[in-house]
């Protein structure tokens, strides 16, 4: 089973005019850098927190066409039950009895 598609599709306009606008404004100094990381105000972070919830009730169904970040969901695949149970190689010169 592989699975791989987009999260937080809600996000990519937002985030496209930030970036634009952090381009067009420059390098900042490390201290005002430090503010563009915070969490924002309750009442902004409430309406994306619910935003994204609903993206996730969605993505259960569909795959997203676009968005910030990427997610793959993908199985190990698991040996056969002679391979896993092997202890000593075949080629064991004094094998037990």
């Amino acid at each position: 089973m592989l699975r791989l598609t987009y999260t937080n599709a809600a996000l990519v306009a937002p985030l496209a005019v930030l970036r634009l606008l952090q381009r067009r404004r420059g390098i900042r100094k490390e201290t005002a850098a430090q503010l563009e990381i915070l969490v924002p105000p309750a009442p902004i972070n409430a309406l994306m927190t619910g935003v994204l919830r609903l993206e996730g009730l969605w993505l259960r169904w569909f795959d997203a066409p676009l968005g910030s970040s990427l997610l793959c969901l993908a199985r190990k695949p698991v040996l056969p039950v002679r391979h896993a149970l092997r202890t000593r190689p075949t080629s064991d010169p004094n094998p037990r009895r």
